[in-house]
């Protein structure tokens, strides 16, 4: 009995270890440049909507755009979300905008998706370009 109940109380233990263990950001900075792990940059797409949770990147656009895909256990962290996906996988998404990389980005840092069509940005620690390319407002001056 004594040892079936240390037993249990090492599962209980260790699995709220596990529950404590500090969570890893899916990306990094390279000065403003977020990639991912590997130095592989990352995208966001013009026509995603901010915090709506979708991807509108259909599958014959994932075939030159591939989702940043969570894993299963992967949880939000800061600026850093998940959203789901029709496959049942999930997709990371920084400040609401969901993350892709580009199939022609062969070597860590390559940079060749940026501005495809006008609509695929480099994923920037500012908001994809936006406070760069937007026009001069009255509160500019």
């Amino acid at each position: 009995m004594k040892r079936a109940l240390l037993f249990a109380f090492a599962v209980i233990i260790a699995s709220a270890c596990t529950w404590l263990q500090p969570l890893e950001r899916p990306a990094v900075f390279q000065i403003d440049q977020l990639v991912d792990a590997s130095g592989t940059s990352l995208y966001t797409f013009d026509r995603d909507v901010a915090y709506s949770g979708n991807s509108l990147c259909d599958p014959s656009c994932e075939k030159s755009w591939r989702p940043f895909l969570a894993a299963k256990e992967s949880r939000r962290i800061d600026d850093f979300a998940l959203i789901g996906r029709a496959d049942g996988s999930r997709q990371w998404a920084y400040r609401g905008k969901p993350l892709y990389r580009y199939a022609g980005d062969i070597q860590p840092g390559d940079v060749k998706g940026d501005g495809i069509d006008n609509l695929w940005r480099l994923a920037m620690r500012e908001t994809n370009h936006a406070l760069a390319n937007r026009l001069p407002s009255v509160a500019d001056y």
